[in-house]
C-alpha cells in the first residue's frame, strides 16, 4: 500500500511540473496529500482515543 501512495504522489508531482490537466492549478499541499493524509487520517482518529483514555487513566488516579 504505501508503494501505491508513492507512486501515485510521484504521478502528481510529475503531472505537476510539467503543467498537465487541472493537477498544474492545485497547490503543492494537495499535490503531496498522498505523502502526508494516511498520517494525518490515522492521528485524526487516534488522538480522541488517546485523549479519552489520559484522562481516564487520570481521573482514575484521584
Amino acid at each position: 500500500m504505501i508503494i501505491l501512495y508513492g507512486l501515485f504522489a510521484l504521478s502528481l508531482i510529475v503531472m505537476r511540473l510539467a503543467e498537465v490537466g487541472a493537477v498544474a492549478l492545485w497547490s503543492w499541499a494537495w499535490v503531496l496529500a498522498p505523502l502526508w493524509a494516511p498520517l494525518a487520517l490515522v492521528v485524526v482518529v487516534a488522538l480522541p482515543f488517546y485523549l479519552a483514555e489520559a484522562v481516564r487513566k487520570a481521573w482514575g488516579q484521584r
